[in-house]
């Protein structure tokens, strides 16, 4: 486990600074499977390669002095186009596209009907906390129900469409085909909004939050989904930290960076070396001591 420290950044007092620690993160990265819109009974069936330029114009990553770009050997990836200080705010979480507080996510709103994915979300959730009140499903469902009362291309269906997912072959796991039903009885069995939620929309959906999602406050009493930090690929000595603030989560420089530099994360910080490679052949499909012996 990852113990807290307390440190001042940018003239926050007590502001808690702590190597990253993910749910997991796949190590495939995103394959080309053609253009930028789909339907929704498919967009979140397969990997969706959307275009570097377009994704970079989606997540607004020019203002930030950082890029998207394809990696030589890791996928896609984050760059730096500027120089930035050790302790500056280099890649902001901003808004999730999911969260398992009971708030509504906003995340690229402004293009679908807000009020009603409110409701709905509100509707679903109750009904899922009676249930066991898991993380996941909670996640599907508030994402299922913010794609329902979105045009079919929006920029929130596109942003979460990006992300990196799992290659799944055979037939939807059993656990997931019963909380995909426990979700659609939420949000409605006889709601033909949902008709895009199958078996195969919820496990695209669940792998993306399994390979991507984070700690969302130092406690780890949250989790949520992120655009931007999600294309942070893993090093056993990252450039940056992350610094969970009162009200948002920043990834700052842990030491000078130097444009050009790839920015990067430890995903499973504290544990030795020998646990730590099979930890990460198990969850991400690679192992860093090649890489560090290199």
């Amino acid at each position: 486990q990852t113990t807290a420290r307390t440190t001042r950044i940018s003239g926050r007092a007590q502001s808690l600074w702590l190597p990253l620690q993910r749910s997991s993160r796949c190590a495939c990265q995103i394959r080309g499977v053609g253009a930028c819109s789909s339907t929704k009974n498919q967009w979140l069936h397969t990997a969706m390669a959307l275009p570097l330029d377009k994704l970079n114009k989606l997540l607004r990553t020019a203002a930030l002095g950082v890029e998207v770009v394809q990696t030589a050997t890791k996928g896609r990836g984050i760059v730096a186009t500027r120089a930035h200080r050790a302790g500056a705010a280099v890649v902001p979480a901003g808004e999730p596209l999911a969260h398992s507080s009971k708030r509504a996510v906003n995340a690229f709103a402004g293009h679908g009907d807000f009020s009603a994915y409110e409701r709905a979300w509100r509707k679903a959730r109750g009904k899922l906390e009676d249930n066991d009140g898991r993380r996941h499903p909670l996640l599907v469902a508030q994402i299922a129900s913010r794609v329902a009362h979105e045009p079919e291309a929006s920029p929130y269906v596109l942003a979460v469409a990006a992300l990196c997912s799992a290659k799944m072959s055979g037939p939807t796991p059993a656990p997931w085909r019963e909380d995909c039903a426990a979700v659609k009885r939420a949000l409605g069995d006889d709601d033909s909004r949902y008709a895009f939620l199958t078996d195969e929309w919820y496990a695209g959906v669940a792998s993306r939050i399994h390979l991507n999602s984070l700690r969302a406050d130092a406690e780890g009493d949250t989790v949520a989904l992120y655009a931007l930090p999600s294309f942070l690929n893993h090093h056993w000595e990252p450039n940056l930290l992350v610094d969970y603030g009162d009200d948002d989560v920043v990834f700052r420089a842990a030491r000078p960076v130097k444009e050009g530099d790839e920015l990067t994360i430890d995903y499973i910080h504290g544990l030795p070396q020998e646990e730590r490679s099979a930890y990460l052949m198990e969850n991400y499909g690679f192992d860093e001591a090649s890489e560090i012996d290199s």
